[in-house]
């Protein structure tokens, strides 16, 4: 994950901080040649709150079972908990509710 970040170092990952939203640079060539229309219900007090824990360890409870792990990323649709170096990407739907740990 890299920051979009104008005054980030490109060459170092970095957590997005809150404003900001990162890519992989495959998207926007996908992006392109798609051409996809949709839109999402975002939650931006919800993601805020998450903004806040992240890079901390974090319990997720969702629709069907409950995730420990760090917080390594959020986005507009969904989440990134990594857990033992495997990340898991989780969308909001799915989510009931989380704490820090």
């Amino acid at each position: 994950m890299y920051s979009t970040n104008p005054h980030a170092n490109w060459n170092y990952p970095v957590p997005v901080p809150p404003g900001y939203y990162s890519h992989s640079e495959k998207l926007p060539p996908m992006m392109n040649s798609m051409s996809p229309s949709y839109s999402i219900v975002a939650e931006p007090v919800f993601m805020d709150h998450l903004l806040i824990h992240l890079e901390e360890d974090i319990e997720v409870t969702l629709t069907n079972g409950t995730l420990k792990g760090k917080l390594a990323g959020v986005a507009v649709d969904h989440l990134q908990l990594n857990i033992d170096k495997v990340a898991y990407h989780v969308r909001f739907q799915h989510i009931m509710f989380f704490r820090k740990i």
